[in-house]
């Protein structure tokens, strides 16, 4: 497999910024990993926060009864939030994902290792 191609690969299926890391491009691969696992808790903690505040106003609407609490209450709760900074939090992770991609190619086709050292 050519070393660009694992590299892309990596980048894609297993985690973006990979790929540079096997392009020897540690702070790049370092900075682009952190920026993705920043960029998922962020989404992780919007989520679990927007469906908290859906099933407290859910609770509250239904006297505190947990009967009263349905999936059906749920979503149409979920309807009504605004999902703008959840949407620009995804874009933001599609774009350092495929910042990544295209990165580990274009400096992977060009990549040579040092003499002595064989390719990852």
């Amino acid at each position: 497999m050519k070393h660009w191609t694992r590299a892309c690969l990596l980048s894609a299926l297993v985690l973006p910024g990979l790929g540079q890391v096997v392009n020897r491009q540690f702070g790049k691969g370092m900075a682009l990993i952190g920026a993705i696992t920043l960029l998922f808790i962020a989404i992780f903690v919007k989520v679990l926060l927007d469906l908290a505040a859906v099933v407290g106003q859910a609770y509250v609407q239904t006297g505190g009864q947990p009967a009263g609490l349905s999936l059906p209450r749920v979503l149409e709760g979920i309807r009504h939030l605004d999902m703008t900074r959840l949407g620009l939090l995804v874009l933001m992770a599609i774009a350092v994902w495929a910042y990544s991609i295209y990165d580990a190619w274009k400096v992977g086709r060009y990549y040579k290792p040092p003499e002595g050292e064989k390719d990852i």
